[in-house]
């Protein structure tokens, strides 16, 4: 479920704080987390916060393009009635894309990140039986 739709039906679960607290940082405040918690318990059993930074970039001294590194951040919480618990994490991991420009490059490396992060939380879930 998109988070859009997540924040426009549920009360508490405020995007904009989520946004706003990552433009300046790697987590969420107890406060806004707790708040989201308590907005879908209960009615969504599973939640994935994830972040992508891009770190920086670089000549590509290999091939003449850029190079481009970000990091991928990713929880995986589950409701079990009382509390979510973390059942799954990545990262931070980073991952680096090539190109002959820093979009393409930025768009490589994110879509390393992603897979990378969707890959690792696929198989920590299904280690766990929980599909």
């Amino acid at each position: 479920i998109e988070a859009s739709q997540v924040s426009g039906r549920f009360p508490g679960f405020n995007l904009d704080a989520m946004r706003a607290e990552f433009a300046v940082g790697d987590s969420l405040n107890d406060e806004t987390l707790n708040s989201a918690f308590n907005a879908i318990a209960g009615k969504i059993p599973i939640l994935v916060i994830a972040t992508v930074d891009v770190l920086g970039s670089q000549p590509d001294e290999v091939g003449g393009g850029v190079s481009v590194y970000v990091s991928v951040l990713a929880k995986v919480y589950q409701d079990d009635g009382l509390f979510f618990e973390t059942i799954g994490s990545v990262g931070p991991a980073v991952e680096q894309g090539i190109g002959p420009s820093e979009s393409v490059a930025q768009t490589q490396a994110l879509i390393k990140a992603a897979r990378l992060a969707s890959t690792e939380i696929v198989n920590q879930l299904n280690a766990k039986g929980i599909y």
